[in-house]
């Protein structure tokens, strides 16, 4: 007794929630949060992934989810960085990071609307089972897609429950695909079985690496 116990792992969550939120609270974001059905669109011509065949199908799979324009589709990226700028010191940090791609292409990828949900120190810099440190954002997406969020949509003034699909994963996969494990994450096609809920998911995993399918 009387030792100071140590964690074994650290990191920091920002839920997503409040932050989707306000995008339907401001004057300025929420009239584009519909952008991706209300756009026109050319044959033959992709200026947004709403435009692929990978999005259309998802509609056509779960016309109970699209048939909202609302409803969030995200996108979820993870990748190492040294907080030291040092090659020679063993350390690094793991961002995990999600898109809105409800937004026009000149909006989704501004840093302002690219929001930060995990930061992961990794004092070896190993970057091995990072995914155990996921499960706060998994959960919270788990409940995104089942039950979804109360929003207050003030373009109409009124409240309505909003829900999200996570659609695409891109993560630092040059030697490291073991960030999202398969096993952990994603488990099938279109739906991840974590644990006993399931969340939206667009991608399968092969060889450490997401396929569209």
């Amino acid at each position: 007794m009387g030792k100071n116990l140590v964690a074994y792992k650290k990191f920091r969550y920002f839920p997503i929630t409040p932050r989707l939120q306000r995008l339907f609270m401001s004057l300025r974001t929420t009239k584009h949060m519909t952008w991706h059905q209300s756009h026109n669109t050319v044959d033959g011509v992709m200026v947004h992934p709403s435009d692929g065949e990978a999005w259309k199908h998802f509609n056509n799979v779960h016309p109970h989810f699209s048939v909202e324009s609302r409803n969030v589709r995200l996108g979820l990226c993870t990748d190492e960085f040294n907080p030291f700028r040092s090659f020679v010191a063993p350390y690094s940090c793991w961002s995990v990071i999600l898109t809105v791609y409800n937004l026009p292409p000149g909006m989704c990828m501004r840093p302002e609307f690219m929001f930060l949900s995990m930061v992961i120190p990794d004092p070896s810099s190993s970057g091995r089972n990072i995914d155990v440190c996921l499960w706060p954002l998994i959960d919270e997406l788990t409940q995104l897609w089942s039950s979804g969020a109360l929003i207050y949509y003030i373009s109409r003034k009124h409240n309505f429950v909003i829900r999200a699909a996570l659609m695409w994963t891109v993560a630092h996969v040059r030697h490291r695909g073991e960030n999202i494990h398969p096993q952990n994450f994603i488990l099938s096609k279109n739906v991840a079985n974590v644990g006993k809920q399931e969340i939206l998911v667009f991608y399968e995993w092969k060889n450490g690496m997401g396929v569209v399918t």
